[in-house]
């Protein structure tokens, strides 16, 4: 009996271990299982936003974009985290626009964005929507993006509601579309311009807004 009283003391603590160290394998595995992860333009923005800093990112996507990123894993510099991203997803790269932090893409930025125009100016407005809107409808705008574009199956998307902030004055001469976002973007201070170009069900969409403002 002595001799069974021992191996059962030596069975026990044995079996206790064993649970422990299962136990500890599945909540291993289910802790994998449940990060969290966001896309390279929520990571962007999450990144600005903390900073305060205005921005743009250019994005092309189908209809499900891969996440990338685990959500809890950005620095809190701007600086790092910018280079965390990019790492990450190396097909981007960020550029610093004075001050402006614009994310594109490293195979170059969209001809649309690059589309030139004489002048640009609104005076003493406070929604931005009602700016892009002046900015969209500009003749240039008009013939080389939405006309050209247009006839590929591409479309800007719709303004919508008009949100109010602080009166906002831009003037620009001889610029691009990105520039124009840029300086509009740095007029309000924190905002979040977005291009998009996506591909979903057979559409092809052009999507100009503002992300965060």
């Amino acid at each position: 009996m002595s001799r069974m009283k021992r191996y059962r003391h030596f069975l026990i603590p044995s079996a206790l271990l064993l649970a422990v160290a299962i136990v500890s394998v599945i909540a291993k595995q289910n802790a994998e299982g449940n990060v969290e992860l966001i896309t390279t333009q929520d990571a962007f923005v999450r990144s600005l936003t903390t900073a305060r800093v205005p921005g743009g990112i250019v994005t092309r996507s189908d209809c499900n974009p891969n996440a990338k990123l685990q959500k809890d894993s950005l620095p809190s510099s701007l600086l790092a985290s910018l280079n965390r991203i990019t790492q990450a997803d190396p097909q981007y790269r960020w550029r610093d626009e004075r001050g402006v932090i614009n994310l594109i893409p490293t195979s170059g930025e969209p001809d649309v964005l690059k589309i030139r125009f004489q002048e640009f100016r609104v005076k003493n407005m406070s929604s931005l929507e009602l700016i892009l809107e002046q900015l969209l409808t500009l003749p240039e705008v008009q013939s080389d993006a939405i006309g050209r574009q247009v006839n590929q199956g591409l479309r800007f998307a719709g303004i919508s509601s008009p949100s109010r902030g602080r009166q906002l004055s831009i003037s620009i001469k001889d610029g691009t579309l990105r520039d124009a976002l840029n300086a509009i973007v740095r007029a309000q201070g924190r905002a979040v311009w977005s291009y998009s170009e996506s591909r979903c069900n057979g559409q092809d969409r052009i999507t100009i807004d503002f992300l965060v403002q």
